[in-house]
């Protein structure tokens, strides 16, 4: 993953005070005998490690509050 940070659109570094991080795939519609292994494990890394690495870059730009996380 690329270790990209936002940034605004005058080039300095942007905030935000929230992050909604609602994506995600799906295998096709059918019986799980035809699904591959591949299959899973694609979609398993884009909707959980997609969501993790998302997360991630956004914390720097999240605020500190007595209501968040450390």
């Amino acid at each position: 993953m690329s270790e990209r940070r936002p940034r605004g659109s005058s080039g300095s570094t942007a905030s935000s005070d929230i992050l909604i991080n609602n994506a995600g795939i799906t295998i096709p519609v059918g019986p799980p005998s035809n699904t591959t292994s591949e299959e899973v494990r694609r979609v398993y890394e884009t909707n959980v490690f997609g969501v993790i690495e998302v997360t991630r870059a956004m914390l720097p730009l999240l605020p500190r509050s007595s209501a968040g996380g450390s």
